[in-house]
C-alpha cells in the first residue's frame, strides 16, 4: 500500500486553485508512472492514467478525483497595499479574518487577511459574518509595489501547514481531494499484477469546485461504460445535525442517492461485503455536490456511483482525515477490481461503437 501519510504531507502543500492545478498535474503525473501503461495530460489539464487489461470487449471503469481546492481571487488593488478578492468554489468568510494566504502573482507573497479586533466591532455585528466585499488581505506593500508583481485576477491560496495528530490522523488544507486521488492510484496498485477484467481509466480532474468542468471533460474523452466517482463527505462531529452522518476511522462510506447508479452501487457494497471489508452505506436525495451529478448525464449517461471519504472541517484550511480511511477506500475499490462480475447489468449502456 502506498504511504499515504508521506504523500499527503507533500501532495497537500502544493498549490492548486481551481485554474491552476499544473503544480498538482507534475506530482500526480510522476506518481502514476509505476502502475499505468500510460499517464498523459488531456488539453483541458486533466490528468488520465490509463491501466489496460487486455481483454477483447474489456468494460471501461473510469476512477475519477479532482485536483482542485478552493481559494480566492484579487479582484481590486488598494490603498496601503490590500487587495479585495472574490471567492474561488465554496469559501466561508466566517473562517477568513486572521488567516494567513498566499498570493500568487509575478512573485509569491504573503498576506494577512485583515481582522477587527473585538473591542471595535459594534454590537450589532459581533458574531456575525462580513460580505466577501468587505474582505481585505494586507500585504504589507505600497500600493504602487504591490502593482508591479500582483494584479486582477491572480489567485490566492490558503498558507497552511501539515498536521499529524494521534490515531492515524492529519490535516491540511487540499485533503478535498488530493486525498482522494491518492486513493485511487493506492487502488491501482493494489491490483497490479492481478488478472482483472476491466480496462481502467483514473482521471485526476479539474475544476471541480467551480462547476464539475474537467470531469465533464473527461468524461467526453473517456467514455467510460461505467465511473466511480471518490470525494470527501462530511465526518460527523459532536452536536451535528443528520446531515453529517460518515463515522471518520470506520471505513468508506457509500451514499444511495436518486440522481445515482442504484445497481452500481449495489455492486460496489456487495464486493466490499464479499471481500469482508467494511463500508458505510448512507441515502440521501438530489445533488451530491461532487463530480458523479455532471458525469451521469455527459458523454450519452454514464452509470455512476459516489465512493467517500469521511472529513472533517471541509473547506477550510485544516480539513481533518484518517489515513486508515483512505486505506479503506482503497481496499473498496480494489475489491470491486478484482471481483470483475459487474458489466452494467439493469442500466441501460449505449453501444458506443
Amino acid at each position: 500500500m502506498l504511504d499515504f501519510n508521506n504523500l499527503l504531507s507533500r501532495l497537500c502543500l502544493v498549490p492548486s486553485v481551481s485554474s491552476r492545478e499544473d503544480r498538482a498535474h507534475a506530482f500526480f503525473k510522476e506518481l502514476c508512472a509505476p502502475y499505468f501503461d500510460e499517464v498523459l495530460c488531456d488539453r483541458f489539464g486533466n490528468v488520465i492514467a490509463k491501466k489496460l487489461c487486455g481483454k477483447k470487449g474489456a468494460k471501461k471503469l473510469m476512477l475519477d478525483a479532482h485536483l482542485d481546492e478552493i481559494g480566492l481571487v484579487v479582484t481590486e488593488i488598494c490603498d496601503g497595499g490590500f487587495v479585495k478578492v472574490a471567492p474561488i468554489g465554496g469559501v466561508d468568510t466566517g473562517i477568513l479574518p486572521a488567516m494567513e494566504l498566499i498570493l500568487y502573482g509575478k512573485e509569491t507573497i504573503r498576506g494577512i487577511v485583515a481582522a477587527a479586533p473585538p473591542h471595535l466591532i459594534p454590537a450589532d455585528k459581533r458574531g456575525k459574518k462580513q460580505e466577501m466585499s468587505s474582505v481585505l488581505v494586507d500585504t504589507g506593500y505600497s500600493r504602487e509595489s504591490l502593482e508591479k508583481i500582483i494584479s486582477p485576477g491572480d489567485l490566492i491560496g490558503f498558507d497552511t501547514k501539515f498536521t499529524e495528530l494521534l490515531n492515524n490522523r492529519a490535516a491540511s488544507k487540499g485533503m478535498d481531494d488530493r486525498a482522494c486521488g491518492l486513493c485511487l492510484i493506492g487502488a491501482v496498485e493494489l491490483v497490479c499484477g492481478k488478472d482483472i477484467d476491466y480496462d481502467i481509466y483514473v482521471t485526476l480532474s479539474i475544476r471541480e469546485e467551480t462547476g464539475a468542468l474537467g470531469a465533464v471533460m473527461a468524461a467526453y474523452s473517456v467514455e467510460p461504460d461505467f465511473a466511480i466517482v471518490v470525494d470527501v463527505d462530511h465526518a460527523r462531529l459532536p452536536g451535528d445535525t443528520e446531515k453529517a452522518r460518515d463515522l471518520i476511522g470506520e471505513g468508506a462510506s457509500i451514499t444511495y442517492t436518486d440522481t445515482l447508479c442504484r445497481h452500481l452501487s449495489d455492486a460496489l457494497v456487495n464486493s466490499s461485503k464479499n471481500a469482508r471489508l467494511p463500508i458505510q452505506v448512507i441515502a440521501d436525495t438530489g445533488h451530491t455536490g461532487t463530480n458523479a451529478h455532471e458525469m451521469a448525464v455527459s458523454a450519452g449517461g454514464i452509470p455512476c456511483v459516489v465512493l467517500s471519504l469521511p472529513l472533517k472541517n471541509m473547506h477550510t484550511p485544516v480539513e481533518l482525515c484518517d489515513i486508515s480511511d483512505m486505506e479503506s477506500v482503497a481496499n473498496v475499490i480494489a475489491a470491486f477490481i478484482t471481483d470483475g462480475t459487474y458489466k452494467g447489468e439493469g442500466e441501460i449502456l449505449f453501444d458506443r461503437t
